[in-house]
């Protein structure tokens, strides 16, 4: 009888492993699976762009699509920068803008005005190129693959610019602007007469901005600003 109880309690045990095998088994390619997908529409851990320029020629390399951009530069179009990061690539030359985005197709081309030409400052990050001229903030959003555009004014200049992965702060004298890759575009926010800037930063999906006067808050994800005034002391 013991021989016979002791035999069972071993088969037991044996078929409860294989069943905690088969189950371990089973669940791995699942969790493989997660891992894998989890990147896509999130933070870009890697970069899926890559930006060479050889000769007369641009070449992007689309890691997540699998494609190759080839564009022809003009004649005496030359490159003043060039630069990918995650999802973007962009270069500035001395007469246009070009982006471009994993999985959306080609170049897109903006040009530049004269006076634009030769003075311009770049930001990127891993979804959005922002380009700063003295007459337009432009930004390239790299979930629509576009170029966005505001002008300034003749008696407004950029002062501060801050970019995350997915947003982008920009403040001139009379504005702030939010640049949203989520909605797509800028949304403006008009400052106050004498409202002094303090600091400026863009984190995540939130763009921050503290005056003398008040707390401004973006959320990329809603292209919304919101406003909190600050205590008088």
């Amino acid at each position: 009888m013991r021989s016979s109880l002791g035999i069972s309690a071993r088969y037991s045990c044996l078929l409860g492993g294989l069943v905690v095998i088969f189950v371990v088994v089973l669940s791995v390619p699942q969790l493989a699976s997660s891992r894998s997908e989890f990147p896509r529409g999130g933070v870009v851990l890697e970069d899926t762009i890559s930006i060479d320029h050889i000769g007369r020629y641009l070449y992007a390399f689309d890691s997540e699509g699998g494609g190759r951009n080839k564009l022809e530069l003009e004649l005496r179009e030359n490159v003043d920068f060039l630069q990918a990061r995650g999802r973007v690539g962009l270069v500035v030359t001395n007469r246009r803008l070009l982006a471009i985005a994993a999985g959306r197709g080609g170049w897109r081309t903006l040009p530049l005005q004269i006076a634009e030409r030769g003075r311009t400052h770049e930001w990127l990050s891993s979804r959005i190129a922002l380009v700063v001229t003295p007459r337009r903030i432009l930004g390239f959003d790299a979930g629509i693959g576009t170029w966005v555009e505001v002008g300034i004014g003749p008696l407004d200049d950029v002062e501060q610019a801050s970019v995350s992965s997915s947003t982008a702060v920009v403040l001139t004298g009379n504005n702030a602007y939010g640049l949203s890759p989520d909605v797509g575009g800028f949304f403006v926010q008009p400052l106050q007469i004498h409202e002094q800037i303090e600091s400026v930063s863009a984190n995540g999906t939130i763009g921050r901005v503290l005056t003398s006067r008040r707390l401004l808050i973006f959320k990329s994800t809603t292209g919304t600003w919101t406003s909190t005034e600050r205590p008088i002391n």
